[in-house]
């Protein structure tokens, strides 16, 4: 995904970043959240009320993954850009805690440079 500059401030951003959210496809809550300079670490659980839209899910499944959020200021606005953990993010600012609470979307090569990056 791109870049979306949309809120006046960052606490503006965050705040929306961090609230619950719910379609009609899925529902969406932060477990937890970490602020590491302009990168927003989350542990997003996403229950889903369709089936079919994750591996085969079945309604009612939840899938539990980290997320990273980029947050930046352009033109007097902030905005975010989003990577998930399968995508590999190549940042290392994420809690070593969130690991056991996220299942879904692991990429252990990413998880081993973050624990050599925490140990450095």
């Amino acid at each position: 995904m791109g870049w979306l500059f949309s809120h006046r401030s960052k606490e503006q951003l965050l705040s929306e970043l961090l609230a619950a959210s719910s379609t009609f496809s899925r529902d969406r809550e932060i477990l937890a959240h970490s602020v590491v300079g302009n990168e927003l670490w989350t542990v997003v659980k996403l229950t889903l009320h369709v089936a079919g839209l994750i591996n085969g899910n079945l309604e009612g499944d939840s899938f539990t993954f980290i997320n990273l959020d980029l947050l930046d200021v352009s033109n007097g606005y902030w905005g975010s850009q989003s990577i998930s953990e399968s995508m590999g993010p190549y940042y290392y600012g994420c809690p070593l805690d969130f690991l056991d609470m996220a299942t879904f979307g692991v990429n252990q090569v990413w998880r081993e440079q973050l624990r050599q990056h925490h140990q450095a």
